[in-house]
């Protein structure tokens, strides 16, 4: 996403967060919370606004994405995912499973679950049941897709890497700077 969006910040606030190295929507986007505030004249009630601007940009480009990340949709597909596991994966012996219920069923059946239900056994203690809940999640992401590592410098001296890496980042953003300038009114009330 190219830009700031229309009639969304205004222009001090744009320059505020370019140089804070925020360059367009696609990298406040990416951010994070914190790192938002920590740009000039970004409160939480702007973050919200940017946030709402994002996904109802998202919406219109992709009519989809909205139903296909709603909160129904999503626990769908991980019910589905669990239900394909056996509950002889999660944690527990074979008589837990089996004071449980859970003797030739799936992780979806632990999932849906109450918790209270489960320590009414007296088979099972909290803290085997965070184990257990904590073993789903771990199912749940084996088959995410992982974040690629950044590319190492492949130059032998990491110190000039380094230095290299700094001085293109400050180039980008003294031109940022210098097109940020340009297109800004001129200061002054009066007329020369």
């Amino acid at each position: 996403m190219a830009g700031f969006g229309r009639r969304l910040l205004t222009g001090y606030v744009r320059g505020c967060l370019r140089k804070a190295g925020f360059s367009d929507m696609a990298a406040l986007a990416l951010a994070t919370p914190v790192e938002l505030i920590e740009a000039r004249k970004i409160g939480p009630a702007r973050i919200t606004t940017i946030r709402n601007h994002v996904w109802m940009d998202l919406a219109r480009r992709y009519p989809g994405v909205r139903d296909f990340h709603s909160a129904g949709e999503t626990t769908a597909r991980r019910m589905q995912r669990l239900q394909a596991m056996p509950a002889d994966r999660l944690p527990f012996n074979s008589e837990t499973l089996e004071a449980l219920g859970l003797t030739g069923a799936t992780c979806a059946t632990f999932a849906t679950r109450d918790r209270r239900e489960c320590l009414k056994t007296r088979m099972v203690t909290t803290r085997q049941l965070d184990r257990a809940v904590a073993a789903l999640a771990d199912f749940m992401l084996e088959n995410m897709p992982r974040q690629a590592q950044p590319a190492r410098p492949t130059e032998e001296n990491p110190a000039a890497a380094e230095s290299r890496i700094y001085e293109e980042r400050a180039r980008l953003l003294q031109e940022r700077d210098r097109e940020w300038e340009e297109a800004a009114p001129l200061r002054g009330g009066g007329r020369s």
